[in-house]
């Protein structure tokens, strides 16, 4: 994903988002550059909507270098979960959303 001039790329393992606990990295990096980008307060949010109510993620978060993440999140089912993504940098708060699919 894109923000300005900063690039968001969320990556697993070879597996994917799996069922259960799931480990990722996000990154954040200078689209212009390439350089790490300096961000704070990161959240990770999961949803998924189901007929009558909306299934929620546990993700917790760990910093793992400059412009660099470590998250688990708890992913109640399979399936395509909407995932939404917020930090602050120098420029002020972002957020953007993308689709994962949990196997």
């Amino acid at each position: 994903a894109r923000a300005g001039d900063v690039d968001i790329v969320v990556s697993t393992g070879p597996a994917g988002l799996e069922q259960g606990k799931s480990a990722m990295t996000i990154t954040f990096r200078s689209a212009s550059t390439g350089a790490a980008v300096d961000v704070r307060n990161v959240q990770v949010a999961g949803a998924m909507t189901m007929p009558g109510m909306v299934m929620s993620a546990n993700v917790s978060l760990a910093p793992a270098g400059p412009g660099r993440y470590t998250a688990v999140g708890e992913f109640g089912m399979s399936g395509a979960w909407q995932m939404s993504l917020s930090w602050t940098d120098g420029a002020g708060s972002h957020a953007v959303s993308f689709e994962g699919v949990v196997r």
